[in-house]
């Protein structure tokens, strides 16, 4: 890269320092869990507090107005959340690197072990009564919980326009606002270009006009405008929704599902443009849920070590080796927490580095880590290819450790199931509410629907094996997958008669 200024030049390495040390000396940093969120922080305990009740608040929301919303996702949400924009600068540094960049308030992002979701704590101070300055984290959020909740993928209109609707959600101490119209939203949908509605219906995520970031934020706010007329513009409309998402979700086309309820398109287009273009918007007030306290989340405050630590696995799901790695190295200065192998051994799954991988969670385990993620992945990469007792003991204990930390990670279960099935005889009846319990947390996961069947088969469970192999198929999205699948179902076909029950 041709460095422009020396001005720049010596910006971009303050930047690139401050994300390998200490925000400040005097800082201090505390973690709070909730029943669903991990909120660790260096602008109070009382304000971490607010962060996890005000993402509990909106769970319950989405669950209790769509109660087939799983409220439980596979990965924790590891929430870090900085007293201020300097803070925000160390967790997030990309954003502040070159001149004009957009500083956000909240950025999410994913990793193999959890979802992270790092936010400025200040930022309440911009909240208003119609936009939530954290609206990125909560789409994605809720982008999560709706991809969880379905066997197969909704359509993108249908998935983006509900998670742009709950985005803006404005949490407050007696109530959430739901359904309060973003400026941006509004600006785009109603000066850019719209796609008719039939083009919207039928489109799938691989379309350039969705991958493009130049179209598709007139696609996020074209699905938005018209989620947002289904549900609020008319007694008659939501259940119309509810029809097409009935539809779509039983395998129905999402244009013919579209036709079906809303019957002419053309007095659709009109309709939710009129709804948008009205001087005030509606939108809904519900009660926050009262069981949730802020008062009774556990906290601790952090020792420095951890609190780095904390932030180098931000870094390494964002993949920033580089800042993760000073961060790490600072930590080890006062302590060698089990964490921090952790974030080795993400860093090492960036690399490709398999032996690596193994020998940073094997440290990690031997200091006594507290993450599925460890035990789950440990117990992957040693579990035997052929039957061994010494081996498949140890792998069943790695995996039931990995779901007694997370009951909800459906890989785990079925690994655990599978694992089971491969031992002693007289257990492998165990494995079955394993199986089961794992497909109905992620019914559309191609590894885990595999996975189950592999455990099926072991168990004896032949016919139910076979129809578990023929469903992944269907959810195989390359050639890759479906051949896969394809062999393990032709495995099954030809030794059905003769594999024992």
């Amino acid at each position: 890269m041709i460095v422009r200024s020396r001005v720049l030049c010596v910006v971009s390495v303050a930047v690139w320092l401050a994300g390998g040390v200490p925000a400040r000396a005097a800082d201090t940093w505390v973690e709070v869990k909730s029943a669903h969120f991990t909120v660790v922080s260096n602008a109070s305990d009382k304000r971490a507090r607010e962060v996890a009740w005000q993402f509990e608040q909106i769970r319950s929301a989405i669950v209790a107005i769509w109660p087939w919303v799983k409220g439980d996702l596979e990965r924790p949400v590891f929430v870090l959340a900085a007293k201020d924009e300097n803070t925000m600068k160390l967790l997030t540094p990309q954003y502040w690197e070159e001149r004009g960049q957009i500083h956000p308030d909240s950025v999410f992002v994913s990793g193999p072990d959890r979802h992270y979701i790092a936010l400025r704590g200040d930022a309440r101070n911009d909240d208003t009564d119609a936009i939530n300055p954290y609206s990125t984290s909560y789409w994605a959020y809720s982008a999560l919980l709706l991809d969880a909740s379905f066997d197969h993928d909704l359509p993108p209109w249908l998935r983006n326009g509900l998670a742009g609707l709950l985005s803006n959600t404005i949490v407050r101490e007696n109530e959430i606002r739901l359904g309060m119209a973003p400026p941006w939203y509004l600006r785009t949908v109603t000066g850019e270009p719209r796609l008719r509605l039939s083009q919207l219906f039928a489109m799938d995520s691989a379309a350039s006009y969705y991958r493009d970031s130049a179209t598709r934020s007139r696609f996020d706010a074209q699905t938005w405008a018209l989620t947002h007329y289904l549900l609020f513009g008319s007694p008659e409309t939501p259940a119309k929704l509810d029809a097409v998402l009935k539809a779509v979700t039983a395998g129905t086309p999402s244009l013919n599902a579209a036709q079906q309820a809303f019957g002419d398109l053309e007095a659709l287009e009109g309709a939710y443009m009129l709804h948008v273009r009205k001087e005030l918007m509606p939108y809904s007030r519900l009660k926050t849920e009262t069981r949730i306290a802020a008062s009774a989340f556990a906290s601790r405050q952090l020792a420095e070590a951890d609190a780095l630590t904390a932030r180098a696995a931000l870094h390494a799901a964002m993949r920033r080796p580089e800042n993760a790695r000073a961060l790490l190295a600072e930590a080890r200065k006062g302590a060698d927490p089990a964490a921090g192998h952790e974030v080795e051994a993400l860093l090492a799954l960036t690399d490709g580095s398999r032996d690596a991988v193994r020998a940073s969670l094997a440290k990690a385990e031997q200091l006594g880590s507290l993450n599925y993620f460890t035990f789950y992945r440990l117990a992957m990469l040693d579990l035997p290819e052929r039957p061994d007792p010494e081996a498949i003991a140890l792998a069943e204990r790695r995996l039931q450790k990995a779901v007694d930390l997370n009951p909800f990670h459906a890989g785990a279960l079925a690994v655990l199931a599978n694992t089971i099935a491969m031992g002693p005889a007289e257990g492998r009846a165990r494995a079955l509410p394993l199986a089961q319990k794992a497909v109905t947390l992620d019914p559309g996961d191609l590894f885990t629907r595999s996975t189950v069947a592999r455990a099926l088969w072991n168990a004896g469970q032949r016919d139910v094996a076979l129809t578990q192999a023929r469903t992944a198929l269907g959810l195989a999205s390359t050639e890759q997958e479906r051949q896969g699948v394809q062999q393990l179902i032709e495995f099954f076909t030809k030794n059905i008669a003769s594999a024992p029950r």
